[in-house]
């Protein structure tokens, strides 16, 4: 469907009035939360006062200040952190019934995660975790799944010791249309190839071999590994390789890699945080659902594409 069509339905359906019902939630939460940042901002300086008329230490007064501003700049701003999430928890899930899917804000790794991960597409190793923004459904006719994940780690030491992100973007999955039986693995390393001769690997527990591909210009940027040289060929076809690059250019994403395997296709891009319907500006309520419809509409339109059958 069109995204002015889809959006005009969704609006139509009921969400337009859903938001134009928000403007006194909106004033309360803001209000709250300017009320608890006035709180915020005086108790945190009353207990770095008491600090140091305790310690006589201006670090130590200083740290437990700003460490107690930090917690209560938290507590302050909940109330419009919450606002938030329900409002993009009612537009995304207004736009997913739209298309007959679910939506959910909330989630654990999908099986097609799982794939990714075991297929090194995603780091295993990380330390903290969050994934959201599940949509799963028959989106165009595929039975497809994806949701976002923002993985990160533990970097550094002492004081220099901070959370790093390792991974964010989304993890898609879907029944692929031609049928295969081994594993084809396209990812964006063509250095290894070139540097290391094209070795076999070992990932996910299987043994895969380089592939060869038709177009040098495409192996010039991705590698193509497989346990069947020919059925590798068959799905990652020269226009499948024009068509990956170009919607990865039109989805405005990085470093796009995917997986054949059990009969679907994940596929694994790096993104910018998306699907963020919720916002305290009323004025920006239907810029916010277009972009998402935006973005969703172009992961649709990669899945599709990838799935066309050779001709």
């Amino acid at each position: 469907m069109p995204s002015d069509a889809l959006f005009r339905q969704v609006m139509g359906a009921g969400l337009s009035d859903w938001f134009a019902a928000l403007e006194t939630d909106r004033e309360t939460a803001a209000n709250t939360a300017n009320q608890r940042k006035a709180l915020a901002g005086v108790g945190a300086g009353l207990l770095g006062l008491a600090a140091f008329a305790l310690t006589m230490d201006p670090v130590l007064a200083g740290f437990v200040g700003f460490g107690l501003f930090g917690v209560a700049w938290a507590w302050a701003d909940a109330p419009v952190k919450a606002l938030k999430l329900r409002i993009k928890q009612e537009a995304n899930s207004a736009l997913a019934a739209a298309l007959g899917a679910s939506y959910r804000q909330q989630t654990s790794p999908s099986a097609d995660y799982r794939t990714a991960e075991a297929f090194s597409l995603i780091p295993r190793n990380h330390d903290e975790a969050d994934y959201s923004d599940h949509w799963e459904g028959p989106f165009g006719g595929l039975d497809l799944s994806l949701h976002e994940a923002h993985l990160q780690e533990w970097q550094g030491s002492g004081k220099h010791r901070r959370l790093v992100t390792v991974f964010r973007g989304v993890v898609m999955g879907y029944r692929f249309a031609r049928a295969f039986h081994g594993v084809t693995l396209l990812r964006r390393e063509g250095f290894r190839l070139r540097l290391f001769g094209g070795s076999k690997e070992t990932v996910g527990g299987v043994e895969l071999e380089p592939v060869r591909m038709v177009d040098p210009g495409f192996e010039r940027v991705f590698d193509v590994l497989g346990t069947d040289q020919v059925e590798a060929r068959y799905l990652v076809h020269p226009a499948f390789c024009e068509r990956l690059v170009e919607l990865e250019t039109a989805f405005h994403g990085k470093n796009i890699r995917l997986v054949f395997a059990d009969g679907r296709v994940v596929v694994v891009i790096d993104t910018q945080d998306l699907f963020e319907s919720g916002g305290m500006d009323a004025a920006g309520d239907e810029a916010r659902l277009r972009e998402t419809i935006d973005q969703i509409g172009s992961l649709l339109e990669l899945a599709q594409s990838l799935n066309e059958r050779a001709r």
